[in-house]
């Protein structure tokens, strides 16, 4: 394996690539979609690590020949980079910006958009996309010799940026000279081009499991207990992984019960006062407070009906018991649809006091009178 640090929770998807060269099926055109902080890129980094290995192992390449030397240092002849960049004099393709992939992939965190687009401008009004002339720099690239390898490889990053000039790429994708391959790394399905996405082969890549995210924090040194709790927030996204271990101020479950059972207590001058003291949390503190909420009714509601859970810790497990005998089914999924909004709200710089108190107001509704709560829109 070329990259194990990026590819966490990923090696059954890899394992299927990685057998799909072994039998000659490899497709000329290739999609893999999964969300931000799946780690898609990397997977289809290292699915090219082992179709230019010259020495594959079980595992996955070798990260000892030639080949593997050089793509692991993103530097193989025979493999073309695009992304989505800006325009300006003397930048007007993707290997205007080489210098600064190189170092975007060699870091520690895992991809993620906004972090490339600080990287390579401070002006955040600039407009990015895969433009006309990058476009033609694939078309070209196709049409010179292989260097080394059978294959010549152009990965994609972000397909949702080519325009309608992606169109002029249709006849290279449906009818590629021997060996070319694309492979096209996208988070959005509906964003790209329809013409592109009906010729490529689709893998979606999923989630990494929790095993798989808290292997990762412990491989960055994060204390064990730290990552078990990281670990059930973060629902397999390896970049809310690392904000939640970098803001853990409030990883307790048991402050989310204290608001419940003060929302249970009733609409008064108490829960106004709650709801301004939790408000001076900070946005990211707060999106982690109504994580810590979703996560603790999703196991209430498993406890209701089995007994048992396995994501709470003694006291909290406590305070599931208790809850569980005054409230039904309908009141878990209306504050789960409550929490879910909430933080919604708070991603989109809702006033925190103003959603805090509302929230309150809604749970005491969904407690005490069993008001079943219709979900807003913003």
């Amino acid at each position: 394996m070329l990259y194990p640090n990026k590819t966490y929770g990923q090696t059954t998807l890899l394992q299927q690539m990685f057998k799909e060269v072994d039998q000659g099926r490899v497709p000329h055109a290739q999609l893999l979609l999964g969300q931000n902080g799946y780690g898609s890129l990397f997977v289809a980094l290292e699915y090219l690590g082992y179709l230019l290995c010259l020495d594959r192992t079980e595992d996955g390449a070798c990260g000892k020949c030639a080949s593997c030397q050089k793509t692991s240092k993103f530097i193989h002849p025979d493999v073309h980079f695009t992304f989505p960049f800006f325009s300006s004099k003397g930048a007007d393709t993707s290997i205007s910006f080489y210098p600064q992939w190189r170092t975007y992939l060699e870091g520690e965190s895992y991809p993620d958009l906004d972090a490339w687009v600080k990287l390579i401008t401070a002006d955040a009004n600039k407009v990015i996309n895969i433009n006309k002339k990058e476009c033609s720099e694939i078309i070209k690239f196709f049409k010179l010799k292989n260097y080394e390898s059978t294959h010549k490889v152009v990965v994609v990053w972000m397909p949702e940026y080519l325009g309608q000039e992606g169109n002029v790429l249709l006849k290279l994708i449906e009818e590629p000279p021997e060996g070319a391959i694309f492979l096209f790394v996208a988070e959005r399905q509906e964003q790209i081009l329809t013409t592109i996405l009906s010729r490529c082969q689709l893998s979606k890549v999923g989630a990494v499991s929790s095993e798989g995210v808290n292997d990762y924090l412990i491989g960055k040194g994060v204390s064990v207990d730290k990552a078990d709790n990281v670990s059930l927030l973060a629902e397999g996204n390896i970049l809310l992984a690392d904000e939640l271990v970098d803001d853990a101020s409030n990883l307790d479950v048991l402050a989310f019960v204290d608001w419940l059972r003060k929302c249970y207590g009733g609409v008064d001058t108490n829960l106004v006062n709650n709801a301004q003291e939790l408000a001076k949390m900070s946005g990211e503190q707060l999106k982690v407070f109504f994580r810590n909420g979703l996560l603790f009714m999703r196991e209430l509601m498993i406890y209701k009906y089995t007994g048992t859970s396995t994501k709470l810790k003694s006291e909290e497990l406590d305070s599931a018991k208790k809850l569980s005998k005054i409230i039904n089914h309908s009141q878990i999924n209306s504050i789960i649809t409550i929490l879910n909004d909430y933080h919604y709200a708070v991603e989109r710089n809702a006033n925190t006091k103003v959603a805090l108190l509302n929230a309150s107001i809604h749970i005491y509704k969904s407690l005490r009178k069993s008001v079943v709560y219709k979900t807003f829109q913003l």
